[in-house]
């Protein structure tokens, strides 16, 4: 099988066409105008870190006893 086969590698070369296809309209909008505003990257759904949010639990570290305590109780239930 061909690397050009796979429709994930179809998918990326259609993502970077449009995201090309998006920047030369910007420029060709943009004649006229002084500033312009970079176009969006068209989504890629099979990058992890574009689809991931970064999530934050608490403000700070867990103290060790309370971590001791906690694995005690997970303990006690099974």
């Amino acid at each position: 099988m061909s690397m050009w086969a796979t429709a994930r590698q179809t998918n990326i070369i259609l993502a970077d066409i449009f995201d090309m296809l998006a920047i030369i309209n910007e420029n060709l909008m943009a004649l006229g105008r002084r500033k312009t505003k970079k176009p969006a990257k068209y989504p890629r759904p099979w990058k992890e870190d574009q689809n991931k949010e970064t999530r934050h639990f608490g403000k700070d570290p867990l103290p060790i006893a309370e971590l001791d305590k906690w694995f005690e109780r997970k303990r006690m239930k099974t």
